[in-house]
């Protein structure tokens, strides 16, 4: 129960946070652009290779995402 209600005040406080603006294909002329648009750009796609499952979890259930980059100590990604 704890679980589904720090889920859901993630899901709402990253909501609120999130400005998502509607653009034209003519304002997004390429990929990048897009992402600009999309709203997910804000979104931090890394974890710590040393972070506990459950932040990635909660990532994924935040962000509604399905992956993240796993980043060493230093903060490079690491290699598949």
């Amino acid at each position: 129960m704890l679980s589904r209600v720090s889920t859901t005040i993630v899901r709402r406080s990253m909501a609120t946070n999130a400005v998502r603006s509607f653009a034209t294909v003519k304002d997004a002329a390429t990929a990048n652009d897009a992402l600009k648009f999309s709203g997910y750009s804000e979104i931090d796609f890394k974890i710590s290779e040393d972070a506990p499952t459950y932040d990635a979890v909660q990532k994924f259930a935040a962000f509604n995402i399905g992956c993240l980059v796993t980043t060493d100590a230093a903060g490079k990604q690491l290699s598949p």
